[in-house]
């Protein structure tokens, strides 16, 4: 007669229970929270551009008389403050779902009516505040962005809702998630190439119906544009730029989608985006301060810095990003991992 041995008391792991537990641990906590995080500091720092231009305004009024380009500025500045506390708030729900907190989920439903409300309102507002001859133009753009800038809220409404999601975050408070094994391999070309289709896709809607506004705009403004190379010419550089802004956009979405499919590719084409982006905002900001020529003479310290701070505050999105993608290339162990990926089938 053979002895038992005794049963193990402390198991190495809990026993899966039948249909509560992933049998993988999901990333798309990743791929959400650090979209949000890098959406609402985008945003934040168009916010702050709004407001160094409202400064800028004021500040060029004490020294060089004439009609401000702002009318309602307190509608302006409740609408930057609004604005600025929905990306505030977007930025701190993606850390904590980064994290695997519940509490993100909520924070990001907190934010999906301030969201809402300020893409809604912003062509009124801007209708509201802006001088007549920019109000039109200006209230366009708004409009144009509308769509863009909810289409986010709505689908984190919708993510949210749907049983499965809601689900598989409860198993955040027990900790059950703990013993799901991780998924096969690693997930940053997940992350990375959602958020580089995010972005390119945004930038595109933003900035085709941007540029066609621009372009009318400055047809019938001439007298606004730089006198130093004339209305034309202007116009020209300014179209060549937004061609290959155009271009390094589409080229960023490939990127992202040859990212996802761990492609080679993707690695490659998003090192000629950061290229091309370095290039293009120094090329901008070079267009842009000559473009200001023109109130030079009454320039001071004061007003100086603030219109330095305007223009870094349009580049730096997209050059933050840039930096970031060729840090992130030349590191050894991201190389490595890209020399894995299947080559392109000939």
């Amino acid at each position: 007669m053979t002895a038992t041995a005794p049963p193990n008391p402390l198991p190495l792991a809990p026993p899966p229970i039948a249909g509560n537990g992933p049998t993988v641990r999901t990333a798309w906590p990743a791929v959400i929270g650090v979209l949000s995080m890098v959406l609402g500091a985008s945003d934040l720092l168009i916010e702050a551009d709004f407001f160094n231009l409202y400064y800028l305004v004021r500040v060029k009024l004490a020294t060089v008389p004439g009609p401000s380009f702002v009318v309602l500025p307190s509608v302006a500045l409740g609408q930057i403050a609004v604005a600025s506390l929905a990306n505030l708030l977007l930025i701190v729900s993606g850390m904590l779902l980064l994290l695997r907190r519940r509490a993100g989920m909520y924070l990001h439903l907190i934010w999906v009516p301030l969201a809402i409300l300020t893409a809604l309102s912003s062509p009124f507002v801007a209708w509201l505040t802006i001088r007549e001859e920019f109000r039109i133009f200006t209230a366009l753009r708004a409009a144009f962005r509308c769509p863009v800038m909810v289409a986010y809220p709505i689908f984190i409404l919708i993510w949210f809702a749907r049983a499965k999601v809601r689900r598989h975050m409860q198993l955040w408070r027990t900790g059950a998630e703990r013993a799901a094994t991780k998924p096969l391999g690693r997930t940053w070309p997940t992350v990375l190439g959602a958020v580089a289709i995010v972005l390119g896709a945004r930038y595109l809607l933003i900035g085709v119906p941007s540029i066609v506004i621009w372009i009318v705009w400055s047809i019938r403004n001439q007298d606004q544009m730089n006198p130093l190379l004339g209305p034309w010419l202007t116009i020209g550089l300014r179209l060549a730029l937004e061609a290959l802004a155009l271009a390094r956009t589409v080229l960023l979405i490939v990127s992202g989608r040859l990212l996802l499919r761990r492609r080679r590719e993707g690695a490659t084409c998003c090192v000629i985006y950061a290229l091309m982006a370095g290039i293009l905002v120094a090329f901008a900001l070079g267009m842009r301060i000559l473009s200001l020529r023109r109130f030079l003479p009454a320039l001071d310290l004061r007003l100086g810095l603030i219109m330095l701070l305007q223009q870094l505050s349009v580049a730096l999105p997209s050059l933050a990003f840039a930096v970031f993608l060729l840090i992130w290339f030349h590191r050894r162990r991201i190389r490595q991992e890209v020399r894995s990926w299947p080559r392109p089938r000939q």
